[in-house]
């Protein structure tokens, strides 16, 4: 086993231990091309720091980390891999045969949106079914100040297409943080009434270089359920849309839903079937996790798929019965999300 520490040393702690493999399928692995956003994702919001440089043209994409991908969908169950959005990478859309990758059920994207306009309908057609859309705000000066350059009507352009191209549900993800969106929490609610939209309101984790800046700005899930219900009324439970950590409900009437997704307050590490894959090729079995498997050394090596299927269950089996976020914050990962691919 070929073990190999995280781009940052994240947990200072040692982790909790492993648990047994989980019974849902695996989802991911989710998967960076590149650390660095285009524009800076609202959700990834950080104190100013170097951004690490592109991939060269002549080599923008390092190594290809989906060859045993028949393997690992086929016989470890990773049956809904996520992606992060090529176009922001730079990475060319290239249709899959047959539009679809055998064994996988569920294809999602995770991406800013701002450049989904041009491209929602070739990424259905490549085998995507869903996307994820990361916005903290609906006020276009903020979205500007907030993201260094971006448009947020780019964004809505980009929604809209998706919707178009039947990449559906589009969901909406905004990480709430204390003085700097948590003011729009309600107008975020009110768009699943007047518009449909699936939004999931996070909780922001302590990671990355500005941790402890982090921990002062954090909103528990249970005030912004609050908030809304004292406007709104009491949410009504909806249906889990899909495998994933969210809570939903709904304003009672509105089309759209409202998810809260809560790995401090509420801890949901014991049904997490997520693994993440670094743009630098390593397998986390945990966003917290101490130690990565590395994938890429493997596929240098020339590895089968026989060797790259016991690499990534390696991974499986390594998830552990939970996090220590909530009592030692300090103790989070160095590396932020873009690294990471949360």
């Amino acid at each position: 086993m070929r073990r190999t520490r995280s781009p940052s040393p994240p947990c200072a702690t040692s982790s909790p231990p492993p648990r047994s493999p989980p019974s849902l399928p695996c989802k991911p692995p989710s998967s960076p091309k590149t650390a660095r956003c285009s524009p800076k994702n609202p959700g990834s919001f950080s104190l100013p720091s170097p951004v690490p440089p592109l991939p060269s043209p002549e080599n923008p994409v390092g190594d290809r980390l989906v060859g045993g991908q028949y393997v690992i969908h086929a016989e470890a169950q990773v049956t809904t891999p996520w992606l992060p959005d090529p176009a922001a990478a730079g990475v060319a859309i290239r249709a899959m045969p047959g539009h679809a990758i055998p064994g996988v059920e569920d294809l999602s994207m995770t991406t800013n949106g701002t450049l989904l306009a041009g491209r929602a309908q070739r990424l259905m057609q490549a085998g995507l079914r869903r996307v994820n859309i990361s916005l903290d705000t609906l006020q276009p000066e903020r979205y500007a100040a907030m993201t260094r350059r971006g448009r947020l009507d780019d964004v809505y352009a980009g929604m809209a297409a998706a919707e178009q191209a039947g990449l559906r549900p589009v969901k909406v993800n905004v990480v709430v943080v204390r003085g700097l969106n948590d003011d729009e929490v309600l107008d975020f609610a009110r768009q699943t009434l007047v518009s449909g939209w699936h939004v999931r309101f996070i909780e922001v984790m302590p990671l990355g270089a500005d941790r402890e800046a982090r921990e002062g700005v954090y909103v528990p899930s249970a005030e912004v359920q609050r908030r809304i219900e004292g406007v709104y009324g009491v949410l009504e439970t909806a249906p889990a849309n899909g495998a994933g950590p969210a809570r939903y409900y709904r304003i009672a009437g509105a089309p759209g839903t409202i998810g809260f997704i809560s790995p401090l307050s509420e801890h949901f590490c014991f049904r997490c079937n997520r693994l993440r894959l670094t743009a630098n090729g390593l397998l986390l079995p945990c966003l917290m996790a101490e130690e990565g498997y590395d994938v890429r050394a493997l596929l240098r090596s020339g590895a089968g798929d026989q060797e790259l299927r016991a690499r990534v269950l390696e991974a499986i089996n390594a998830k552990p019965a939970g996090h220590r976020l909530a009592q030692e914050p300090k103790g989070a990962s160095a590396a932020p999300m873009s690294r990471i691919g949360g």
